[in-house]
């Protein structure tokens, strides 16, 4: 069992993460679309993979943090 599902923790202990562009502090999330090679999945078709990140709601950036490794 994960122990950090039962920390109890309190919104004045966290930092606000903000736009690096603009210092909004919403976000909405987007989907970045991969193509993935039909010879990768071993499929007849290429396949789309989604992942998930998060867009400033003012400036539209992209949260590089939100971005798994390899794409950031």
């Amino acid at each position: 069992m994960d122990k950090n599902n039962n920390l109890k923790i309190q919104l004045n202990q966290t930092e606000a993460i903000k736009c690096e562009e603009c210092g909004s502090e919403t976000f909405n999330q987007v989907f970045l679309l991969r193509k993935v090679p039909k010879l990768l999945v071993g499929s007849s078709t290429d396949a789309i993979q989604p992942i998930a990140a998060f867009e400033c709601s003012k400036c539209g950036t992209i949260l590089i943090d939100s971005l798994p490794n390899n794409l950031s």
